[in-house]
């Protein structure tokens, strides 16, 4: 059987991620008026409010140093599981719960929460369900940011992100040491693949291709971030914005990370899959205004 390329690997799961989020916000937006939705939106203001884009960037800024300030102490180790099976049992909670609750299921809280804690003890006993955590974690960290914010200041935040995502990667270098801890701890805040590429050599003259071992690594925030940008999109009304948003997510993502392969450093996602994402939207909008004009005229 052909191996899946690891750039390929990790566009499944941030396929997957994507619409598993799509699907949960679509209907939470849906069914907004329900009592127990409402309780969910982490929105401190109305979902309109520019100030929504001030507190999260503060809350991930204020997130960073809280993690600084863990790797510092001499028990990070087990603050850091400790973060993860917080972050990650709340996140693929709120999914479990979202969709029993819609299938009308009993005891839709609770179900969830064993499942969230199964998913959790899977992932602590058999190592590929790390991913699975992470992307089920990450579309429920996406739905609840773009359920709660209207899509113009989401559309602001990702794209202060994006700045933050380049300061964090290559000018402070702190986003690159929480990576690597978190790599080596093999937490869910990340996802990663193993497999091979093809290099060209030249020997004797002639070109040979040869496979080398291949390792990539893709944060959380890149999943749930973009997510949170489709799900927010869908108040717009149609699923044309949505589907714009997603192809250009994937788009920029597959950008970075073959230049991340070819070039063998580490880049900053978000800037690639925002700029795409948010062109696509662009796109998406004129040719909605292109055809109301059209329409006007007939």
């Amino acid at each position: 059987m052909a191996e899946i390329r690891p750039t390929h690997q990790i566009l499944i799961f941030f396929i997957f991620a994507q619409l598993l989020a799509l699907m949960v916000g679509k209907i939470m937006i849906d069914n907004a008026q329900e009592p127990v939705f409402k309780a969910l939106s982490i929105a401190p203001e109305e979902a309109g409010s520019a100030f929504n884009v001030l507190y999260l960037i503060g809350s991930v800024i204020l997130a960073a140093i809280f993690l600084i300030i863990i790797l510092l102490l001499p028990i990070r180790d087990i603050l850091i599981r400790l973060l993860e099976f917080f972050s990650s049992t709340v996140s693929t909670l709120i999914v479990f719960f979202v969709i029993l609750f819609t299938l009308n299921i009993q005891s839709a809280e609770l179900i969830a929460l064993l499942l969230s804690l199964a998913l959790y003890a899977a992932k602590s006993a058999f190592a590929p369900f790390r991913n699975i955590v992470a992307v089920v974690a990450s579309a429920g960290v996406g739905a609840l940011i773009g359920f709660s914010i209207d899509p113009l200041p989401t559309i602001v935040f990702v794209m202060l992100i994006a700045i933050y995502d380049v300061i964090a990667v290559w000018w402070t270098g702190h986003m690159v040491q929480f990576a690597k801890k978190f790599v080596s701890m093999q937490t869910t805040f990340t996802i990663g693949v193993q497999g091979t590429k093809e290099v060209e050599t030249k020997r004797a003259g002639k070109t040979v291709i040869k496979r080398e071992p291949l390792h990539l690594e893709l944060g959380t925030g890149d999943l749930a971030i973009p997510a949170a940008l489709i799900v927010s999109v869908y108040k717009i009304g149609s699923f044309l914005f949505p589907a714009a948003s997603f192809i250009g997510s994937i788009l920029g993502l597959y950008y970075i990370l073959n230049r991340a392969q070819t070039e063998k450093r580490v880049f900053p996602a978000m800037p690639s899959i925002a700029i795409a994402a948010i062109i696509s939207l662009l796109i998406a909008f004129f040719l909605t205004y292109l055809w109301n004009a059209l329409n006007l005229y007939q």
